[in-house]
């Protein structure tokens, strides 16, 4: 008989396979996942959109999602690559729907994302104009590159991190950004190319 002592004992790998039978075990097993986890994901979702009562929003709705989906995981698979994608994901549509209904605004971006020194009016609208054609430009990508951009750029994870998130090799992540950084140069006009370079670090 499982008891909550034995669910305490076994890997997070092991208990999110109980999950998946969606019953009562499975859901001792997934009450002792998120009780390990929420902390972390919360963590996670806060240097996405950066606001309490949102990441514990997108906390919420993840859990709920690895629950639903917990028949998805594969069993030799790594649970905190596959649970911190799914945070992410979260996370990052969080803020497009926040977006599409204006309630994003790429000032609050962190700096290293989107921003150079200015000084004057001038360059404050240069540097508002340059965002929205950035941002136009990233919503275009195709979705294999423009989740780890995004995630890189945004979150500031590093190429490990986005290989432990994204299931790729350190190599396939490189390759994936360096993709992506060529389609938003060939995107963007030849009149900003120098200008958005300085953005994007290329």
């Amino acid at each position: 008989m499982t008891t909550l002592e034995n669910i305490r004992e076994l890997t997070d790998e092991q208990l999110i396979v109980l999950t998946a039978h969606h019953d009562f075990t499975g859901q001792l097993a997934f009450t002792e996942i998120s009780n390990r986890h929420s902390d972390l994901f919360f963590r996670i979702a806060m240097r996405i959109v950066r606001d309490e009562h949102d990441a514990q929003d997108v906390v919420q709705t993840a859990l709920m999602k690895m629950f639903e989906k917990a028949g998805t995981f594969k069993a030799d698979g790594s649970f905190g690559g596959w649970s911190q994608r799914v945070v992410r994901n979260e996370a990052l549509m969080h803020l497009r729907r926040l977006k599409r209904r204006g309630e994003v605004d790429y000032e609050a971006v962190p700096e290293s994302a989107t921003q150079v020194e200015s000084t004057t009016p001038a360059d404050n609208l240069l540097q508002k104009q340059l965002r929205e054609l950035l941002s136009e430009a990233i919503e275009k990508l195709e979705p294999k590159y423009k989740e780890p951009f995004e995630m890189k750029v945004f979150d500031g994870l590093s190429v490990a991190e986005l290989s432990i998130a994204l299931d790729l090799t350190e190599g396939g992540v490189k390759t994936r950004l360096h993709r992506a950084r060529a389609h938003l140069r060939h995107a963007l006009t030849r009149k900003h190319k120098a200008e958005v370079g300085a953005f994007l670090g290329i």
